[in-house]
């Protein structure tokens, strides 16, 4: 299992983020970024690239579902799993 990946933790509850991002670095995983939901996520994927998206379904601004749907119709970030 490749540890240096690049994560991005979508997460509207600081506490739930706090326990992926706890578990995931218990687990050998350190590059690890943190969104407050899914507005937030996609513009840090226009910034830096990621290997995996983990994120939550009901979220302020952009809800998971939504998110998805724009990841996966855009050319660029369609193959990062989600």
């Amino acid at each position: 299992m490749d540890t240096n990946i690049n994560i991005l933790v979508v997460e509207d509850s600081e506490f739930q983020s706090e326990i992926f991002i706890f578990y995931l670095k218990g687990m050998g995983f350190n590059k690890i970024t943190q969104a407050g939901n899914g507005a937030e996520a996609f513009a840090l994927l226009e910034k830096d690239s990621y290997d995996l998206i983990i994120s939550d379904w009901e979220m302020p601004e952009m809800n998971g579902l939504e998110l998805l749907k724009k990841v996966k119709e855009t050319p660029d970030y369609q193959n990062i799993p989600f």
